[in-house]
């Protein structure tokens, strides 16, 4: 029976258990380490489910006398601050600078790409959406930015589609919903300039509103190389993780659950109602 590194331990009142789990490829967590005292704890019992494990593998649930673990040194008590008024205002001050941007982005074959978002999250906000001769398959790896004293932590939704394809609140659709302009994607002699924004919905006089569209454009024009090679970046170490996964698959190995009850002395006190 192959049995590998790497353990995970949960402990209860009354019983505790450790977990053998094969081990994972580079790109995953490093395995943790099986404690010494579980590996030669005397094997009291076990029952094994064919086909139960990982990959095929065996499930193995063995019975163990408890383990002898060092003693445990006491964890000093956290030293808790206590803000000053002053500070709490602070606080207070700054995270009213700051604001989510969670847009839905649609990028389409000719390089342009339509941008929905809502200038807030309350309920009934006019939606806006605007076409930018701009390819933004790259918005995941762009960050927040800052607009003046305002910072916009971006979340966004991407996507990509031939023809309007529309996310509305996480549910997606398969058409657009009806909104003023034209929702086709518009051809790259629409725009007069690179940093043309054609707005399909929204007010365009409504600064506030088109602030963060425009804040994300700004980070474009002054970090695009950056953004750029941070996403490329990303993409060639998917690539190199899915040829070595490809090249070394998970081999069939047992999973391993060890189970003792933990003495009632050592039982954590369970305090009565």
């Amino acid at each position: 029976m192959k049995i590998s590194p790497l353990l995970t331990i949960c402990l209860s009142p009354a019983l505790g258990w450790a977990q053998e789990i094969p081990q994972r490829n580079p790109w995953q967590a490093a395995p943790v380490e099986i404690p010494e005292a579980v590996t030669k704890a005397r094997v009291k019992a076990q029952t094994v489910t064919k086909g139960g494990g990982k990959g095929g593998g065996n499930l193995v649930v063995q019975v163990i006398e408890p383990p002898a673990f060092d003693a445990v040194t006491p964890v000093p008590a956290p030293v808790v601050k206590r803000l000053s008024a002053e500070e709490r205002a602070a606080k207070i001050a700054a995270a009213k600078n700051e604001r989510m941007f969670l847009p839905t982005v649609v990028i389409y074959d000719n390089g342009i790409s339509l941008v929905r978002w809502w200038p807030t999250e309350k309920p009934g906000e006019q939606e806006y959406f605007a076409w930018v001769n701009l390819d933004l398959s790259s918005i995941g790896s762009c960050g927040g930015f800052t607009v003046g004293q305002r910072r916009y932590n971006m979340l966004p939704l991407l996507t990509r589609g031939k023809k309007p394809l529309a996310i509305h609140r996480g549910v997606a659709t398969q058409e657009l919903p009806a909104v003023p302009g034209k929702l086709t994607p518009p051809a790259l002699t629409d725009f007069k300039k690179e940093t043309d924004i054609i707005l399909a919905a929204g007010d365009p006089n409504n600064q506030d509103a088109m602030e963060p569209l425009l804040g994300l454009l700004a980070k474009y024009d002054t970090e695009g190389k950056l953004i750029e090679a941070a996403y490329t970046a990303i993409r060639e170490d998917q690539k190199a993780r899915t040829a070595w996964e490809k090249a070394n698959p998970e081999p069939t190995t047992d999973t391993v659950i060890k189970i003792w009850e933990i003495p009632r002395s050592e039982r954590l006190a369970t305090p009565s109602k």
